[in-house]
This record gives structure tokens, C-alpha cells and sequence, in this order.
């Protein structure tokens, strides 16, 4: 009998499929999961989405083009996208369902990113820092647009990876339309596609052949009409949303004269925030120091080994740096939820290096597993917690339902003044049975 056949079957899924890639196909699972989770708990609409949810309700498809009310802004991709959503249906479930798609999306593209960016076993890293961190899991089930920001951020630099390697024809129609769709989706994806964009058109420079560089530049140029689109919006419909984010949410605060420890210290903890781990105090600062140690062995690793992905992956970044700096754009939690992957992948990197520099085996596996505790542990906890108990808010339909049993000929309904706009939502919703008026 001939086993050569279920044999060579057995050995070539071996090498398909060994720990590295079931480590890889864990960590997504698990992002999955954690999004799915969270977004069939089904909580209810909160005041902050109740703004855009009521925007929805009330407005036209060209009036959400406009200047919002309730002091909302969004890039117009992801208005419209909102509004078709409700025009299916008006319920919570549907409307944060493009947040939920856009959340696995991001999960999904974090892999070819890390894949391209880091060896086999530190890709596992910087996709598990996508995958797994809290609030990232989080807007994955928000009325808000910060999930898309990610998932933008993440395509275009898939994208522009690809355009560098081998800039043929297809791949740049390919990342034409998928930047061009990422840049209209999310108002962060501007700031990633000016500088990675940037980034692609200079590293073209030195290709001689215009056959591989027309299709890279042509791409690029697709993004840039896209944000100028992107841009013209926010300045019409978001001017008020940039007067109040234009002070104490920059990186300058109240002015320029706030010092240099006032000007740069909202990026840590922001980071740090979105990615579960201590936010102040000695714990804080531990991350600080440790993991911006980490992360800056891993910049000078990746700049020195492929410079050009480097800096592909370091452009948004910085580029968000300047524009804050300019008092354009707020450095808060949600608002740098984008740059979650650049840091992820200087995180990886920076562990591959510390863990690759130690020869003794030993000493190299202890060291690795004492990083991945350090940066995992509390973003994993807060992930078992969600998981048992998902985050809520405002359990204002459970109250309403509930007001609505229990009602009385002759009842009066006082609304606290916070509360009137997702009561406002449910009443014009349509998605209660019951209702206490």
C-alpha cells in the first residue's frame, strides 16, 4: 500500500500550517471573537452616538454633506455609509454595523501589513496589539467613526507595501480604488495617505523605469484627490468640530507656550490608553520607558534592515505630530486609535530585536515572555472582563422599557438634560414596542 500521498499531504499542511501560522489564525480568531461579543451584547445607544444616530434619522443624504448639529463631524464616506445602514433599519444592531465589518476588516488586514513589516513571530505580536486591544474592540461596536480610522489606516498601508514591492499596473489600480475608498471613509486616513504617499512618490524617484513608476504615482494621485475631497468637507461641514478640538485636545493646549512636557505628553498617554495599559501614575511610567525603549530599538531596526517600509509605516505618525502641533487635528484616546498599528508593528520589531541580540536560548525565551506579559497582560484582563461582562453605557432602553410596563394614567416624565438626546433617538427610532409617552 502507498501512504508517499497522504504522507506528502500530511507534510506539505505541516508546513503550512505550523505554530507560527496557528498562532497567527488564534490571535485574529480571538480579535473576532472579542468584536462579535461585544457588538451581539446589543447595549443601548448612548449619548455620544445618539448624536450621529439622530443626524441619521433627521437628515437627507445631501444634508449630512452639511454641518451637523450637535457639534458632529465625519469624513463623507462614512456618513453615507451610516445612512444607508439606517435606511435598512434604525436599530442599534444595524447601526453599528459598519463599525463591527470595518473592525474584522481591520483585524484582517493587520496580517499581510505585519507579515510584510516583521519577522514570522513578531507579525504574531503586531497583530495580536490589533487584534486584542481594548478599545479597539471597543468602537468595534460604536456609533463612531474611529473603527474605520483604523481599518483605513491598515489598507493603505497594505496598500502602499504592495505599490513599493512591485509597482505593475494592476497592483496600482488595485491601491488606487482601495486608498481612494479609505481616504473618503475616514478623516485620519488623510493624514496617512499625505505621508505615506509622500513616502511612495520620493522612493519612486530612483526607479529608472517609467513603466513601474507611472502606475505608483498615479495611485498616489488618486489618494491625494480623495483627501482634497475629504479636506473641502471638513472645512465646510466641520468648522465648528475644529474650533473646539483646536485647543485644549492638541498637542499645543491652550497655546504654544504650554512647554515642552505639555506639548508631547498626550501622545503616550493616548497610546498607552488605547492599547489597555496604565495611563498614570508609576505603572504609567513604566510603559513610557519600557515599551518607547522597545518601540525605538524597533524603529532603528526596521529603518536600518528596509527603510522605505520604515518609513511608510512611521510617515503617519508623524505627520499627525506636525498637524497637532498646528493645532489642527486633537491628540486624544480615540482620535490616535489609527496609529495603534504603527505602534505595534515598532513594538514587535523592537521585541524580535531585544529577543535575537541575547544568544543564550534560555535567557532569550525569558526575556520574550517577560515583554509579551508586560504589554499584553492588562489589555488581555480587560479583554476577559469585556468578554464575561461587555462594556455598557447608558442602559436607557432597559430604563424606558421598564417606565413604559410601570406607567400610570397621570405620570409625569422628567429627563435629565443628558439623557434627552438617545431618548430623542428612541423615540423617533422606531425600534421600541413600548413607549412611555
Amino acid at each position: 500500500m502507498n501512504l508517499s500521498g497522504p504522507e506528502s499531504m500530511w507534510e506539505s499542511y505541516r508546513a503550512r500550517f505550523d505554530a507560527v501560522e496557528l498562532g497567527m489564525l488564534a490571535v485574529v480568531a480571538a480579535g473576532v471573537i472579542l468584536r462579535v461579543r461585544q457588538y451581539i451584547f446589543d447595549r443601548s445607544l448612548w449619548l455620544d452616538e445618539s448624536f450621529i444616530a439622530l443626524n441619521l434619522i433627521r437628515r437627507s443624504w445631501s444634508g449630512l454633506l452639511e454641518q451637523l448639529d450637535f457639534n458632529q463631524g465625519a469624513a463623507p464616506g462614512f456618513l453615507l455609509t451610516e445612512k444607508l445602514a439606517a435606511s435598512i433599519d434604525r436599530g442599534e444592531l444595524m447601526l453599528r454595523a459598519p463599525s463591527l465589518i470595518l473592525g474584522v476588516a481591520a483585524v484582517g488586514c493587520a496580517v499581510p501589513v505585519a507579515r510584510r513589516m516583521c519577522s514570522r513571530g513578531a507579525a504574531i505580536v503586531a497583530c495580536a496589539i490589533v487584534a486584542l486591544a481594548p478599545s479597539l474592540v471597543y468602537y468595534s461596536s460604536e456609533l463612531k467613526q474611529y473603527s474605520g480610522d483604523v481599518a483605513a489606516t491598515l489598507a493603505l498601508t497594505w496598500m502602499a507595501l504592495l505599490l513599493y514591492e512591485r509597482p505593475t499596473l494592476r497592483r496600482a489600480a488595485i491601491a488606487a480604488g482601495v486608498g481612494l475608498a479609505a481616504v473618503l471613509l475616514s478623516q485620519a486616513a488623510v493624514l496617512v495617505a499625505f505621508g505615506e504617499g509622500v513616502v511612495l512618490v520620493a522612493a519612486s524617484l530612483g526607479v529608472r523605469r517609467d513603466r513601474l513608476r507611472r502606475p505608483l504615482v498615479a495611485a498616489v494621485a488618486v489618494w491625494a484627490g480623495g483627501a482634497v475631497l475629504v479636506v473641502l468637507h471638513a472645512l465646510h461641514a466641520a468648522s465648528s468640530v475644529r474650533r473646539s478640538y483646536g485647543g485644549s485636545n492638541s498637542l499645543l493646549g491652550g497655546g504654544s507656550s504650554s512647554g515642552g512636557r505639555s506639548v508631547l505628553s498626550p501622545i503616550p498617554t493616548s497610546i498607552a490608553g488605547d492599547l489597555g495599559l496604565p495611563t498614570a501614575g508609576a505603572g504609567f511610567w513604566a510603559v513610557v520607558f519600557v515599551l518607547g525603549a522597545i518601540a525605538l530599538a524597533g524603529a532603528v531596526s526596521l529603518v536600518r534592515r528596509r527603510p522605505v517600509p520604515a518609513l511608510l509605516v512611521l510617515a503617519p505618525p508623524f505627520v499627525t505630530l506636525c498637524v497637532s502641533l498646528a493645532g489642527q487635528y486633537p491628540v486624544t484616546g480615540r482620535s490616535v486609535l489609527f496609529l495603534i498599528p504603527a505602534a505595534g508593528v515598532l513594538l514587535a520589531e523592537g521585541c524580535s530585536v531585544a529577543v535575537s541580540n541575547l544568544r543564550n536560548r534560555f535567557a532569550a525565551a525569558v526575556v520574550g515572555l517577560a515583554i509579551v506579559v508586560f504589554l499584553f497582560f492588562d489589555p488581555a484582563r480587560a479583554d476577559v472582563r469585556a468578554l464575561a461582562s461587555p462594556v455598557r453605557h447608558e442602559e436607557l432602553r432597559t430604563v424606558i422599557e421598564r417606565i413604559a410596563a410601570d406607567r400610570r394614567p397621570g405620570d409625569r416624565l422628567y429627563v435629565a438634560y443628558a439623557a434627552q438626546y438617545p431618548l430623542a433617538y428612541y423615540s423617533e427610532c422606531g425600534c421600541l414596542e413600548g413607549q412611555p409617552w
